[in-house]
């Protein structure tokens, strides 16, 4: 039964109301009404639970209701704890539903990665190297490491990264290139890096670094004179 049915039968019960007919003839009566009619109206009608029963046992969905509806627990989706830089997803009644934090982690031989999520790829042919970001995460920072056999004809090397950003590197507006270095890591074949075999980061003019594609998303790193190094790592920072 309908709210304005109920209040229209409590008044008609009161007969208070002056010249309002509901159902039958018409009865004098004024707007004014009992409260508790109002809610006996409603016990009677099944809308309101007057057993004393209480709340039952078992999971309601957001809380558990145990010992005979004396506990009341929340259904947590995730754990308690320190977050560090994590992906909320939060569902349409504002409640957190997953947390997931950065990892570091292989995307592909001879590359990894941190990001906010699995699922970034890394591939290279012929001196070009593509990394792909899947819709949904964040590529933070990326170590590529190889040798002159890596190389594009024996000097340069090229980094695509390919995301499905819709807000950067969409155009030269959106111009959001990632910060980058070129570590010589020769020393390696001599030993185990130490103060005495160090890696040296841009030890020369060259190899030197050339913004070359952006578009869509993607923006594409060119270094060219990587020959001088016989061992390398390509280190990239995106804000």
């Amino acid at each position: 039964m309908s709210k304005d049915v109920r209040l229209l039968k409590t008044l008609k019960r009161d007969r208070k109301i002056q010249g309002i007919g509901y159902g039958g003839a018409n009865s004098d009566y004024d707007f004014t009404f009992s409260l508790t009619d109002w809610i006996n109206e409603g016990i009677a009608d099944g809308d309101i639970d007057a057993s004393g029963a209480g709340v039952t046992d078992g999971n309601k969905g957001d809380i558990t209701v145990v010992g005979d509806g004396t506990v009341w627990t929340l259904n947590n989706i995730v754990t308690a704890g320190t977050k560090i830089n994590p992906t909320i997803t939060v569902d349409a009644k504002g409640r957190i539903t997953a947390i997931v934090e950065p990892s570091f982690y292989e995307a592909g031989t001879g590359c990894y990665v941190y990001a906010s999520n699995t699922g970034v790829t890394f591939s290279q042919a012929a001196g070009v190297a593509t990394i792909t970001v899947p819709s949904g995460v964040k590529l933070y920072y990326f170590v590529i490491q190889g040798t002159t056999s890596d190389l594009e004809s024996g000097t340069n090397y090229t980094v695509n990264v390919l995301t499905t950003s819709t807000t950067e590197n969409i155009s030269l507006a959106t111009l959001m290139p990632p910060f980058t270095d070129v570590i010589n890591t020769t020393a390696q074949l001599g030993g185990a890096l130490s103060t005495s075999l160090p890696f040296i980061y841009t030890q020369n003019t060259s190899p030197q670094k050339q913004l070359v594609s952006v578009g869509t998303g993607d923006i594409g790193v060119r270094y060219i004179g990587m020959e001088v190094y016989s061992n390398w790592a390509i280190i990239g920072y995106k804000p």
